[in-house]
C-alpha cells in the first residue's frame, strides 16, 4: 500500500514537472504562435494549403526584418479562421463574370484577326480582278481595232476570218473567266460583310456585358480580414497572392501595428497598389516596428 502511494506521488510529480517544463519554454519564445482554426470548404482550400500560405505570409515579415516573428503551432491560442459570407460569394461571382468577359474579348479579338485576314485577301483579289479587267479591255480594244481596219480594207480574207474567229473565242473565254472572278469577288464581299456584322454584334455584346459588370460590381471597400486580439478572420480574397498579403497584413496587426499612409505598403488599409507578385516590406512598414 505504501509503495502504491509512493508511485502515485512520483507520477503526479513527474506530470507536474513535465507540465511546468512546457509552460516555462514559452516566455523565451518571442514569436507569435498561430494555428489554423475554422475553414469554410467553399473557399476551396484545405488546411495544408492554408498552412503553406500562412508561412509564405510570415516569411514576408522575416525577409523584411531578418527575424522570425511568427510560428505555426497547432496548440497556439491565436487562430486563423476562414469565414465565408456575402463578400467572398460576391468576389467569386465577380471573378467568374470577369473571366467570361475576358473570354468574350479574346473571341472578339480572334474574329477581328480573321476578318482582317479576309479583308487583306479581298484587297489582293480586287487588285487581281482589276488587272484581269484591264487585260480583257485591252484585248477587246485590239480585236475591235483589227476588225475596223479589216473592214476599211474591204473585208476579211478567209485566213483573216479564221484568225478573227479564234481571237473572238479567246475573248469570250477571257470574258467568262472575268465574270467568274467578279462573281467570286462579290460572294466574298457579301461573306465578309456578314462577318463584319457578326464581329460588331460580338463587340456590342462585350460592351454591354462590361457595362452590366461595372454597374453590378461598383467599387466599394470592405474588410478582407480582421484581427480582433484573439482571432484572425479572413473573409475575402481574389487569388492566392492576394490571400498571402491579406494574411501578412493581419499578422502585422497581431504584432500590434496599426495602418500607415503608404499605398504600396503592407500595412496600408487597402490592398491595391502593392506589388502582388514579389512584395517586400516597405520603409513605412519597417518604421512601425519597435527597434
Amino acid at each position: 500500500m505504501r509503495w502504491l502511494i509512493l508511485i502515485s506521488i512520483l507520477c503526479i510529480l513527474f506530470f507536474y514537472l513535465k507540465k511546468e517544463k512546457t509552460i516555462t519554454q514559452q516566455p523565451f519564445d518571442s514569436r507569435i504562435h498561430y494555428k489554423i482554426g475554422q475553414v469554410d470548404p467553399r473557399f476551396g482550400l484545405n488546411e495544408q494549403q492554408i498552412i503553406a500560405l500562412s508561412q509564405q505570409a510570415s516569411s514576408i515579415w522575416q525577409n523584411g526584418t531578418g527575424k522570425s516573428l511568427f510560428l505555426y503551432d497547432p496548440n497556439a491560442q491565436l487562430d486563423i479562421n476562414f469565414i465565408y459570407d456575402a463578400r467572398q460569394a460576391e468576389t467569386k461571382l465577380r471573378l467568374e463574370q470577369l473571366q467570361e468577359i475576358k473570354q468574350q474579348q479574346q473571341s472578339h479579338s480572334i474574329e477581328q484577326q480573321h476578318l482582317q485576314h479576309q479583308q487583306q485577301q479581298l484587297n489582293s483579289s480586287l487588285q487581281s480582278l482589276d488587272q484581269q479587267k484591264a487585260e480583257f479591255q485591252n484585248s477587246l480594244e485590239q480585236y475591235n481595232a483589227m476588225v475596223q481596219r479589216i473592214n476599211q480594207n474591204g473585208g476579211a480574207t478567209p485566213e483573216q476570218r479564221i484568225g478573227l474567229d479564234q481571237q473572238k473565242q479567246n475573248l469570250q473565254q477571257q470574258q467568262a473567266q472575268l465574270q467568274q472572278a467578279i462573281d467570286t469577288h462579290n460572294f466574298n464581299v457579301e461573306h465578309i460583310n456578314r462577318n463584319v456584322d457578326s464581329v460588331n454584334q460580338i463587340n456590342q455584346q462585350v460592351n454591354q456585358n462590361i457595362q452590366t459588370y461595372n454597374h453590378k460590381f461598383q467599387g466599394r471597400l470592405f474588410h478582407k480580414g480582421e484581427f480582433d486580439g484573439k482571432h484572425i478572420n479572413i473573409y475575402e480574397f481574389e487569388s492566392q497572392q492576394d490571400l498571402i498579403l491579406t494574411l501578412a497584413h493581419e499578422l502585422g496587426h497581431a504584432l500590434g501595428l496599426q495602418h500607415n499612409q503608404d499605398p504600396k505598403a503592407l500595412m496600408y488599409p487597402i490592398l491595391k497598389q502593392q506589388d502582388m507578385q514579389s512584395f517586400k516590406l516597405q520603409p513605412a512598414d519597417l518604421a512601425m516596428l519597435p527597434h
